[in-house]
């Protein structure tokens, strides 16, 4: 598997939503929120790398690429197919889509091998498909030249007003991944993916950067 490049997996499972509302009802854009988003404060999130990782913020935000519109909000197959079982599930690991004229921002640090940590955020982006809130707490995946085989579970999230927010720990063959998502009033994708040994703990640290990047991009 590749390293974590700050491109389009910056723009980079079931699911523990953080806003009320009718069971697996897309979040529709606040007003109050959407006109504060600043991807760029993402760069104040360089000091709370844990030890031993020295981020790099990508110089921007900048425009999605062409090429990489498929891979926005894409966990684990880079644009190839993919299925995933039980199939209900499948959003959950392409949860948003890119809006014509999206920004991407990210900070990392480490990569190709772990450990590895990666914030980054992608807006406009739209949720095309309903997310599931039960039944996905365990979730196996097919896809095709891309990751290796592997399977998912669901983790606690934090509570994030006005967004859906969930965690996923992604096993495959060759390592573990973790990813902790925020969908900000259904227009603003932010992602906090590691790569870490097998007895790496996320909690507190991978939520609470999450938290720390929605409050910064907020303002």
């Amino acid at each position: 598997m590749g390293a974590l490049v700050l491109v389009a997996g910056l723009s980079l499972t079931g699911c523990s939503p953080s806003q009320t509302g009718p069971e697996n009802a897309p979040v529709q854009p606040s007003a109050a929120h959407s006109d504060e988003i600043d991807l760029a404060r993402l760069s104040q999130l360089a000091d709370d790398f844990p030890p031993g990782l020295k981020p790099e913020p990508l110089p921007g935000p900048s425009k999605v690429g062409a090429q990489y519109e498929d891979q926005v909000g894409d966990t684990v197959s880079y644009g190839k197919p993919l299925s995933v079982e039980p199939p209900e599930c499948r959003a959950l690991l392409k949860p948003v889509t890119a809006r014509p004229g999206a920004e991407k921002m990210g900070i990392g640090a480490g990569g190709p091998q772990p450990p590895a940590l990666v914030v980054g955020a992608d807006a406009p982006v739209e949720v095309p498909t309903p997310l599931p809130s039960k039944g996905c707490d365990r979730m196996t995946f097919v896809a095709e030249g891309a990751l290796p085989d592997g399977s998912v579970e669901r983790l606690p999230a934090p509570d994030i007003e006005d967004a859906i927010a969930y965690g996923l720990k992604v096993i495959y063959d060759a390592g573990v991944e973790y990813f902790y998502i925020a969908i900000l009033d259904g227009s603003t994708y932010v992602v906090v993916r590691a790569r870490m040994t097998p007895d790496f703990q996320p909690e507190p640290l991978l939520p609470d950067l999450l938290k720390k990047a929605v409050t910064a991009i907020r303002g």
